[in-house]
């Protein structure tokens, strides 16, 4: 029997109780592949961490018939601003039919020490995608949260975008999380990964109760 899950407008139709999403960083192989394992949405990498956009993302907008999100790997040390690569991103992605905005905050030797000016990296990245029209989301974990952007940095106050926790410690459930950023709870958990799937190497994600 069929199960419906709406995430931020996306409406996913799952025939199996474990579903799961993927982020893939390279050009997808086979989507039918990819039913057959249980992942029934991806969320491709669209802007690279060294300041380019990543064109496989447009790839696998054509390639899928089933829901993608646009994944940045922003650079925060790139002498551009968190704006101007979000409009790279648009802008490259121009033309199809993509769903959320997702912005990667971690991997702290990206970002700058100064973790006030990677606050506003992140807000103005995320404010620009839902100037838009997109819904925004951030994925992250507690401990590269507090690296990065600090206690005091709080991007969800109004609870209009979403949190994909990224913590790969094999277990699909809420187990050891930590509130931060103003997210009161994830949506999302990458919980493994990268996993070598279809001819890809691909992180999984499950949705959390």
């Amino acid at each position: 029997m069929k199960s419906l899950i709406v995430l931020l407008g996306l409406v996913f139709a799952f025939a199996s109780r474990d579903p799961h999403l993927a982020v893939v960083r390279e050009k997808v192989i086979s989507r039918h592949c990819l039913r057959e394992n249980q992942v029934y949405g991806l969320f491709s990498r669209a802007y690279k961490n060294t300041g380019e956009v990543d064109l496989t993302a447009r790839e696998n907008v054509g390639l899928l018939s089933f829901p993608m999100m646009a994944l940045m790997e922003p650079c925060p040390k790139c002498n551009k601003t968190s704006s101007k690569q979000v409009i790279e991103m648009f802008a490259s992605l121009k033309g199809l039919n993509f769903g959320n905005f997702i912005l990667m905050v971690r991997s702290e030797d990206n970002w700058h020490n100064d973790t006030q000016k990677n606050c506003m990296f992140i807000e103005g990245a995320l404010g620009v995608a839902e100037g838009r029209g997109h819904k925004a989301a951030v994925m992250s974990d507690h401990d590269d949260w507090m690296k990065i952007a600090g206690a005091d940095c709080e991007v969800d106050d109004n609870n209009q975008r979403f949190l994909i926790w990224q913590r790969k410690d094999g277990w699909e459930s809420m187990r050891g999380f930590k509130p931060f950023g103003g997210f009161v709870m994830p949506v999302l958990k990458v919980f493994t990964g990268p996993v070598e799937l279809c001819n890809n190497n691909l992180d999984l994600m499950c949705f959390l109760p």
